[in-house]
C-alpha cells in the first residue's frame, strides 16, 4: 500500500509541483513596491554599485533595439545574461 501511495504521488502530484514552480517573469504586474529615490545625477553610481556587488566583469554587449541592451558577463565563474530595458509610458491627453 505504501508503494502505491509513492507511485500515485510521483505520477500525479510531482509534475504539477514542478510545473507550478517555474513561472515566467512578468514585467507589467501590479504588485506593490516601495521605490527608493536616487539623488539627481547619481543613477550611474547605483548601476555601478549593482554590477560591482554581483561581481559582474568581462562583459560583452549587444544593442537589440534603442531601448534594449543585452549583456553577457562573467560573474563568480559563471556566464550570466543581463537585460537592461527602457520602458516609457506614453499617456494620451485625448479623451
Amino acid at each position: 500500500m505504501r508503494y502505491f501511495f509513492y507511485f500515485f504521488f510521483y505520477l500525479f502530484y510531482l509534475p504539477i509541483i514542478v510545473a507550478n514552480h517555474y513561472e515566467l517573469p512578468t514585467y507589467n504586474d501590479q504588485s506593490s513596491r516601495v521605490w527608493d529615490r536616487i539623488p539627481i545625477h547619481r543613477a550611474k553610481e547605483r548601476v555601478y554599485a549593482f554590477m560591482i556587488g554581483r561581481h559582474l566583469e568581462n562583459c560583452f554587449e549587444f544593442y537589440e533595439s534603442p531601448s534594449l541592451l543585452r549583456l553577457k558577463c562573467w560573474a563568480d565563474n559563471q556566464l550570466v545574461d543581463i537585460t537592461i530595458t527602457i520602458h516609457s509610458e506614453k499617456k494620451s491627453i485625448y479623451i
